[in-house]
């Protein structure tokens, strides 16, 4: 009879040596793992805080463009509110000069009007607020100097709500004091019958104030306000164009 015998099924223990080689292994490879997604999520976010300061940068041209043509259109128009302002003055000593009011009128309706405010292109702004982009943002100070133009430009956006509410309070003094019935508007000048309604000096002397008022209050927009943001912009763009090496 043939006599079969059973494999020896009881394994010698390994050598800790390959225990170790095991876990080494293991470990390697999870390691890549993590370091190759490190990497990637590292080059995808500087590709992107690249993306968000060529796009700042291009918010940033458009807005000194924007900023030069405003404080020129607020300089011309706060200078001809100190003209009309001398030319009533004129006016209030001698109220029966017809040809001193008529030119009143005139500089009434070319100065008077017209509003210039600064809106900034704030697209790039607006992303990076809502979407948690400043932490993308990591050469420099880059973040720090763009968050800083962004109150500079929410400031000058309280500034703009002063400013319309003064110009249209001016334009409707204007209003009532005279005869606003046949003005017509031709390349941007008013042709209107010098007409007066008001001969209270008093309320005309309001009217004075008012002009006054405004034009002070353009040229502190300007001043203070579209002045400092234009020297700003032009610093952070060349700032952001030398630190990433943008041309």
């Amino acid at each position: 009879m043939e006599v079969h015998h059973h494999p020896d099924l009881h394994h010698r223990p390994k050598p800790g040596k390959e225990y170790f080689l095991e876990f080494l292994m293991i470990f390697l490879a999870v390691a890549m793992g993590f370091l190759a997604e490190s990497l990637r999520e590292h080059i995808s976010d500087r590709s992107k805080e690249r993306e968000y300061v060529v796009s700042m940068l291009g918010n940033l041209a458009r807005d000194t463009v924007d900023l030069n043509n405003v404080i020129a259109a607020n300089l011309h128009k706060a200078d001809g509110l100190d003209t009309l302002k001398g030319v009533l003055g004129e006016y209030l000593d001698s109220p029966y000069h017809y040809q001193v009011l008529d030119s009143v009128y005139q500089y009434c309706g070319l100065y008077i009007p017209y509003k210039y405010i600064f809106e900034s292109h704030d697209g790039t702004l607006v992303q990076l607020r809502n979407s948690g982009g400043y932490r993308l943002i990591q050469k420099g100070e880059a973040a720090d100097s763009i968050a800083a133009y962004d109150v500079m430009n929410g400031i000058t956006m309280i500034s703009n709500s002063i400013y319309l509410n003064l110009t249209t309070l001016l334009y409707d003094t204007w209003a009532r004091c005279f005869n606003m019935e046949n003005v017509t508007m031709r390349r941007k000048f008013y042709y209107v019958p010098p007409t007066i309604i008001i001969t209270d000096l008093q309320q005309l002397r309001y009217f004075y104030n008012k002009i006054k008022q405004c034009a002070d209050t353009i040229h502190s927009y300007v001043d203070e306000h579209l002045e400092k943001q234009l020297i700003e912009a032009r610093r952070l763009i060349a700032y952001l164009k030398r630190l990433y090496k943008i041309r």
